[in-house]
C-alpha cells in the first residue's frame, strides 16, 4: 500500500475574497487589517468549521476551503454572506465585502493544500462572482437545486483563463441573499444575533494552537517556531472530530500578556496549546503544554531537545508526536465532561462521547448501552458519521467477542450503518476506519474492509486507530510483514492508547501464525495488561504457552480465562466469522483442547 501524503478525491472547494482589497488597503491599511481579522475569527472561520471543513489555504486578502459535502459548502457561503450583510448594517464603517465561489471537482490532497484543476476553476469563478455574491459551477448547482432554496440565476458559459473548455455559472447576487427567508440560514442568523462573547459558545472538542514564544536571542527564529505551529494546526485539521482555530487568527496573539482563561474565552475554545522555542548553535529545545481553560489543569506536557541536521524532518517529528498526544487527552476529557453533564442537557456530541467511554469497557452490557446512546444520538443527527460508524462498530463487536452471535436482521443493521456513515463523509476517517471493520466482521470481505480502513490512514497519517484496525485486517488477509508493520505504526502514534491491545493482539496472531511462540506470548501478556482482558489475547496467550510446553503457566492462564469467559466454547468461537474459520486456526484449536478449554 503506498502512504504517500497525497491523494485524490471528491471535494467541494469554496473560494472567498475581499473584493476590491487593494483599494482599502491604500485608504486604510491598519484598519482594512484589523477588520479582516475580527471577521474571520468571528463569523468566517467558525462558519466554516462548523461545518466540519478545513481551510487550506490562506490568501492575504481571503482563502480556499474544502468541504466533504457540496450542500454545506453552498450553505457555508450563503451564512457567510449573509452574515457580512448583518455586520455592514451594524457598522456603517465596515467596508469589507467578499466574493464567493463553489466548485466541486475531483483534487489532489495533501496534508495541507489542494491541487488540480477544480481548484483552478473555482478560483476563476470567484472573480466572476458580484461583490456580497455568490457564483456557482454548473457540477455545483446540479447538486444543490432542489435542496437549497435560493434564486440562483443562469449565468451562461465562460471561458476561464488557463481552463480548456467553458463552464457555465450560476449566480446569486447579494440583493436576493438579504431578501432569503431567516430559516434559510440558520447558522448565520445564530453568529448575527448572538455574537461570541467570553465565556459562551465555546465549542466542543476545540483548540487552537497560541504562536510559541521564541526563547532564543535571535529573532530569526521565529519562523522556526511558527512553522512548527503551522504544521500542528494542520495535523490537528485532519481530525474531523476536532474544532481547530485558523493559525492566522490565533497568531494575533503573539506578544500579548494575557490570561489563558480570557484567550480561550475570545477565540471560543476550551484547550490551549502552548509553546516555546530555545536555540542554542546546532541545537534546539522546544517544549509544548495542552492546557484545559475549563479547570486551569495542564493535561499533557512534554520537551524535545534535538540536532538541527534536518530542521524540516524536526519540525514533521515535533508535529507528530505533540499531534498524537493531544487528540486523545482532548477526546478523553470531553468524555469526561459529558459523563458529568446533567441526562435534561445532553446533545448529539454529548450521547457519542457516553457511547466512546462505554466502548472502552469491552463488555457485551457496555457495548449495548453504547449502542443505545449511539442510536440516541442519531435520533438528533441522522448524519453524524462517525455516530453511525460506532454504532455498526458495536454490531460486529457482538461477534467479534463472543456476546452473541448476530442474526441475519442484526447484521442488516450494521451494514446499512456502516454504509450510512460512508456516504454521510467519505472523508472522516474515524467513520472509515469503523465502517471498513464493520464490513469486514459482518461479510468476512477483508479486501473491502481493508479498501475503507486503508483510505482513513491516507486521510489522516496520524490516525492512530486507523492503523490499529489495519493492522488487524492484515492478518485477516494473511500480509503478516505489513500486520507488523501497521501494528508498530500504532503503537508509537499512541504508546498509551487505552486500545492499544488492538495492534498488540494483532502481533500476537501474527507471530503465533509464524509459528515464533515466545514472541505471540510476550505481546499477548502486554495486551492483557490493561484493564479490558479481551478474549483474543487470552487465546494466544494459553496456545502459545501450550506450544512452548509451559504446562503451569498455561495452566493458571486457562484458569484467569475460564473465570472472565465462562460461557467461552472452542465451536462457538470457530463459527463466529470467515476469520475464525480459517484453517490456520487448527493449530491453536488443538493447543487450546489440550490446555483444557471446552469445546
Amino acid at each position: 500500500m503506498d502512504m504517500d501524503s497525497a491523494t485524490h478525491r471528491l471535494a467541494a472547494v469554496l473560494a472567498l475574497d475581499v473584493a476590491g482589497y487593494s483599494r482599502l488597503m491604500r485608504a486604510d491599511e491598519g484598519g482594512t487589517h484589523r477588520a479582516l481579522k475580527r471577521h474571520r475569527a468571528e463569523l468566517i472561520d467558525p462558519l466554516i468549521s462548523s461545518f466540519r471543513a478545513r481551510i487550506v489555504k490562506n490568501t492575504g486578502d481571503g482563502l480556499l476551503a474544502e468541504f466533504p459535502s457540496v450542500i454545506d459548502a453552498v450553505a457555508c457561503a450563503l451564512a457567510i454572506q449573509h452574515g457580512m450583510i448583518g455586520r455592514r448594517r451594524e457598522d456603517d464603517a465596515n467596508t469589507i465585502v467578499f466574493r464567493a465561489a463553489i466548485n466541486v471537482s475531483d483534487v489532489i490532497v495533501e496534508q495541507d493544500d489542494i491541487f488540480g484543476d477544480g481548484v483552478n476553476v473555482t478560483a476563476r469563478l470567484e472573480a466572476l462572482a458580484e461583490p456580497g455574491g455568490i457564483c456557482l459551477s454548473q457540477a455545483t448547482f446540479e447538486q444543490i437545486r432542489d435542496k437549497i432554496s435560493a434564486p440562483f440565476t443562469d449565468m451562461g458559459e465562460h471561458y476561464l483563463k488557463n481552463i480548456a473548455r467553458p463552464v457555465r455559472i450560476f449566480g446569486l447576487s447579494p440583493s436576493e441573499i438579504a431578501a432569503l427567508p431567516q430559516d434559510a440560514v440558520p447558522v448565520a442568523k445564530v453568529l448575527l444575533d448572538d455574537p461570541p462573547k467570553p465565556g459562551r459558545n465555546v465549542r466542543h472538542s476545540s483548540v487552537a494552537v497560541l504562536p510559541f514564544v521564541n526563547l532564543s536571542r535571535d529573532p530569526e527564529q521565529d519562523y522556526f517556531a511558527d512553522g512548527i505551529v503551522e504544521g500542528i494546526v494542520a495535523a490537528l485539521s485532519l481530525f474531523r472530530n476536532l474544532f481547530v482555530v485558523a493559525r492566522e487568527s490565533a497568531l494575533s496573539y503573539r506578544g500579548r500578556n494575557l490570561e489563558l482563561p480570557q484567550v480561550a474565552a475570545e477565540l471560543g475554545v476550551r484547550f490551549l496549546v502552548t509553546g516555546s522555542l530555545q536555540r542554542s548553535g546546532e541545537r534546539v529545545r522546544v517544549s509544548a503544554q495542552l492546557v484545559d481553560t475549563e479547570s486551569g489543569g495542564t493535561l499533557w506536557a512534554d520537551r524535545f531537545d534535538e540536532n538541527l541536521s534536518d530542521i524540516f524532518a524536526l519540525q514533521d517529528a515535533i508535529t507528530e508526536r505533540t499531534v498524537t498526544a493531544i487528540e486523545p487527552r482532548i477526546v478523553f476529557s470531553e468524555m469526561e465532561r459529558a459523563r458529568r453533564k446533567p441526562p435534561e442537557s445532553l446533545d448529539a456530541y454529548d450521547f457519542y462521547l457516553q457511547a466512546l467511554s462505554l466502548r472502552l469497557a469491552l463488555t457485551a452490557a457496555a457495548n449495548e448501552q453504547a449502542l443505545q446512546l449511539l442510536k440516541r444520538a442519531l435520533a438528533l443527527d441522522p448524519n453524524y458519521a462517525p455516530a453511525l460508524a460506532h454504532a455498526a462498530a458495536c454490531y460486529a463487536a457482538q461477534n467479534d467477542q463472543g456476546w452473541g452471535s448476530p442474526g441475519p436482521r442484526e447484521i442488516e443493521e450494521g451494514l446499512r450503518l456502516a454504509w450510512a456513515a460512508i456516504e454521510a463523509d467519505i472523508n472522516d476517517p474515524v467513520a472509515l476506519c469503523l465502517s471498513g471493520h464493520a464490513i469486514s466482521a459482518l461479510t468476512g470481505d477483508f479486501e473491502a474492509g481493508a479498501a475503507w480502513i486503508d483510505r482513513s490512514v491516507k486521510l489522516n497519517p496520524n490516525y492512530a486507530e486507523g492503523w490499529m484496525r489495519s493492522s488487524m485486517v492484515r492478518v485477516y488477509l494473511d500480509d503478516l510483514g505489513k500486520a507488523h508493520e501497521f501494528a508498530d505504526r500504532a503503537m508509537a502514534l499512541s504508546p498509551l492508547d487505552p486500545k492499544i491491545y488492538h495492534p498488540l493482539c494483532a502481533k500476537g496472531f501474527a507471530y503465533f501464525f509464524e509459528r515464533d511462540f515466545a514472541q505471540a506470548a510476550r505481546v499477548a501478556r502486554q495486551a492483557l495488561l490493561g484493564r479490558q482482558k479481551p478474549e483474543m489475547a487470552f487465546r494466544i496467550l494459553i496456545a502459545s504457552l501450550v506450544a512452548q510446553g509451559a504446562a503451569d503457566a498455561a495452566k493458571k492462564t486457562t484458569e484467569e480465562f475460564l473465570v472472565r469467559y465462562p460461557k467461552f466454547r472452542i465451536s462457538d468461537w470457530r463459527s463466529r466469522s470467515k476469520f475464525t474459520a480459517d484453517r490456520r486456526f487448527d493449530p491453536m484449536e488443538d493447543l487450546l483442547r489440550k490446555a483444557g478449554i471446552p469445546g
